[in-house]
């Protein structure tokens, strides 16, 4: 560059510095984001030095929530909307006008503001959202609470305009007290100090039993929990609710003297609202898992029982070999077994036992019965009858196989709906498989003159155990012979393969979108 050019980029700065400095707040930085020039409004305005400006990043100041490293890509920038650290901490929203300054060999940028925090409500809900629609993004990919949790906490304390220290907790309410399950940042000391809380204690139990956000700028009086080594410091303590019921506790930290800001408050409350929701789901999990591992035990146990008393054991053992039609044919007054040929239906369910929940019992029956009740009405509606209806499996029995699979995919639909239903809710949808196949199975008619049962068994009933468990998820998979009944009216997959047992090999299909 000749010494002709230099004068000139020289002079252009110069200007620009001088018409700048009429601006409230302006500053300019080098192409790495460093402040080499703040004029002494903009000093005055932070109520800082010029020496704890110059040479700071850029970011310590001013945050694009969008963009990281934003002063990276101010090549491509006119203007762009931030939040502006001001006076006290206090936070703005502004627009920044961004100035292009050639230099030698360098570019500079002049960045002045203009506020629009007194009209931006739309564009702070917008910034809000963006950080919420992260938090329910992990709320769906992350199945433990507490995994979730310590991933919130990083994306909470990584927000540049919250002005939080890297640390920070999540209580929860249990058997009348909190308990700090998630946590990152604070010493151990602090840890086994604060495992358990009682309500009203410290900052965190005083949130829980006013139901209201605590804010402090230092340490005072009411901060009774005071960890080995603290330094001053400052708290945000947010008591997590759900139409009143306490979930929880969030504590946060802040520099030592933060001014109280009501916007940071205003987003706490937002960001508290969607935790007790994701809380709530997970807890109804939880409890929903141990009602149906009960479920299943009674289950167990109730199977075990009629085993000794009728002897099943060695009929549940048995395919159907042939010595089965003898005892048939020999059978007492107290056994009668009878060949049919069926068309069967099995929809099994897959996430109920992850399913969980802080009710009483009666509540995960209502859960259940809201997707078991239309399956079996819409079962008995094309001709159907249903045999089992029992832990996460409906089992049914068609004598044709004309309305079967129009069942079938009735039933997907509205297991879907269902799903969808749920996952308005933030509750993870239960994944499905229907099973359709054909064959002859015996039906036994088993108990004395008190009490009669059933049982039902064959090698296609073994076989549409075997593939249910090899099905794709959400899918209705048929058999071969339903395959040459349909393949004129539906779309199918490709054929596969199944070999069961040494030699028996069967082809199976799944049904595509009609």
């Amino acid at each position: 560059m000749n010494q002709k050019t230099s004068v000139k980029n020289n002079l252009i700065l110069n200007q620009t510095i001088a018409e700048l400095n009429r601006i409230l707040t302006t500053i300019i930085i080098d192409s790495e984001g460093n402040i080499i020039y703040v004029n002494q409004n903009y000093l005055n305005y932070l109520n800082k030095k010029k020496e704890e400006v110059i040479n700071h990043k850029i970011d310590e100041f001013l945050f694009e929530l969008e963009i990281e490293n934003f002063y990276k890509h101010l090549k491509s920038f006119n203007s762009f909307i931030a939040f502006y650290k001001g006076k006290d901490h206090d936070l703005l929203i502004s627009r920044i006008i961004v100035k292009e300054i050639p230099k030698e060999n360098e570019f500079f940028y002049a960045l002045y503001h203009v506020d629009i925090s007194h009209n931006s409500n739309d564009l702070k809900n917008t910034y809000f959202n963006i950080v919420f629609n992260e938090v329910l993004k992990l709320a769906v990919e992350i199945p433990d609470l507490k995994k979730f949790l310590d991933e919130f906490l990083q994306v909470l304390l990584n927000i540049p305009w919250l002005a939080l220290q890297k640390k920070g907790g999540v209580m929860i309410y249990q058997e009348e007290e909190l308990r700090l399950i998630a946590h990152t940042g604070v010493s151990n000391s602090l840890v086994n100090m604060c495992n358990k809380v009682a309500l009203g204690q410290c900052l965190c139990g005083k949130a829980a039993l006013k139901k209201e956000i605590i804010f402090k700028s230092h340490v005072d009086d009411d901060h009774t929990n005071l960890p080995e080594g603290w330094k001053p410091h400052g708290h945000y303590n947010i008591p997590i609710l759900k139409n009143e019921q306490l979930l929880g506790v969030l504590f946060l930290y802040v520099e030592d003297g933060t001014q109280f800001q009501p916007m940071i408050k205003e987003f706490l409350e937002k960001v508290s609202e969607i935790l007790a929701a994701v809380i709530l789901r997970f807890k109804l999990e939880s409890e929903f898992q141990y009602s149906i591992v009960k479920l299943i035990r009674t289950n167990e146990e109730m199977v075990k029982s009629l085993r000794k008393i009728q002897h099943l054991e060695s009929f549940i053992n048995l395919y159907v070999p042939s010595s089965i039609k003898n005892i048939a044919s020999q059978s007492t007054n107290k056994i009668h077994f009878y060949l049919e040929e069926n068309h069967h239906l099995m929809i099994n369910f897959s996430g109920l036992g992850k399913f969980s929940s802080v009710f009483p019992i009666q509540k995960v029956y209502e859960t259940l019965q809201k997707y078991y009740a239309p399956i079996v009405d819409t079962i008995l509606e094309f001709g159907g009858e249903v045999e089992q209806y029992i832990e996460d499996r409906i089992f049914g029995i068609f004598k044709s196989h004309k309305n079967i699979l129009d069942c079938a995919i009735k039933i997907k639909k509205i297991i879907i709906d269902l799903n969808q239903e749920r996952e308005s809710f933030l509750l993870k949808p239960f994944q499905f498989q229907i099973i359709i196949n054909h064959g002859e199975s015996f039906f036994g008619i088993i108990g004395g003159s008190r009490r009669k049962n059933w049982i039902r068994f064959s090698d296609s009933i073994r076989e549409l155990s075997i593939l249910q468990k090899k099905s794709e998820k959400n899918q209705i998979l048929i058999t071969k012979y339903f395959y040459k009944l349909y393949k004129n009216k539906y779309k199918f997959s490709q054929p596969y393969k199944l070999l069961i047992g040494k030699e028996k090999e069967v082809i199976f299909y799944y049904l595509l979108e009609s």
